[in-house]
C-alpha cells in the first residue's frame, strides 16, 4: 500500500469559502439537448455548439482534448468526464480539464499493472489539424513521462507501449493527407 502515489488538486468549481461555480457535465447537456450518450465527446459537442448551448471554442477545445486523451491512452472519456462552466448561462464554456490520464494502464481489480494499450482510433469527428496538434502535445507528455524519475520501473513498459501507439497513430495521420 505504501508504494502508490496519488495526485490531489484544488477544486476549480469552488469560489471563496462557501461559494460554488456552476459546473454542468457533458452527460447532462447531452441528455437535455442531443440524446447521443454513447457518442464520443466531439460528436456531442458539435451538436451542442450548433444549438448554441456551448461556445464554438468549447467544442474546439473538447475535440482537441478528446484527441489528446486518445493519444495518451485515456480509455475513460465518458460524458461525465467533460464539463462546462457558466457564470451567466448559455452558451457554456469548457471547464478546466480533469480526469485526463492514461487509464489504459490502470491496475486491474487484483492490483496488476497493465502494460499495453490498443491502437489509437482517429475518429473522424476530429479534424486533421487537431489530431496533429494533439499528437504533438501527446509526444510532449510522453517525453515528460520518460524523464520522470519518480515513476516505478514497472511503468517503463507502459511508456514503451504508449510510444508505439503514438507512432502508429502518426502513421495513420500521414495517410490522412
Amino acid at each position: 500500500m505504501g508504494t502508490q502515489r496519488f495526485l490531489e488538486l484544488e477544486r476549480f468549481d469552488r469560489v471563496g469559502l462557501h461559494g460554488r461555480r456552476a459546473l454542468i457535465s457533458l452527460a447532462s447537456l447531452d441528455g437535455e439537448f442531443v440524446g447521443n450518450a454513447n457518442a464520443p465527446w466531439p460528436v456531442i459537442t458539435a451538436q451542442l455548439a450548433k444549438l448554441g448551448v456551448i461556445t464554438p471554442e468549447a467544442h474546439a477545445r473538447a475535440a482537441l482534448l478528446f484527441a489528446f486523451g486518445t493519444l495518451i491512452g485515456n480509455t475513460d472519456m465518458h460524458a461525465g468526464n467533460l464539463s462546462f462552466v457558466s457564470d451567466s448561462g448559455a452558451p457554456y464554456a469548457l471547464s478546466p480539464t480533469y480526469d485526463m490520464l492514461p487509464m489504459a494502464f490502470s491496475p486491474t481489480s487484483g492490483g496488476v499493472l497493465r502494460d499495453s494499450v490498443a491502437a489509437a482510433h482517429l475518429h473522424g469527428a476530429v479534424d486533421r489539424a487537431k489530431w496533429r496538434t494533439a499528437h504533438a502535445l501527446a509526444r510532449g507528455y510522453l517525453a515528460r513521462l520518460s524523464e520522470e524519475a519518480q515513476l516505478s520501473p514497472s511503468f517503463k513498459s507502459c511508456i514503451q507501449a504508449l510510444d508505439e501507439m503514438q507512432l502508429g497513430a502518426a502513421e495513420k495521420m500521414a495517410r490522412l493527407d
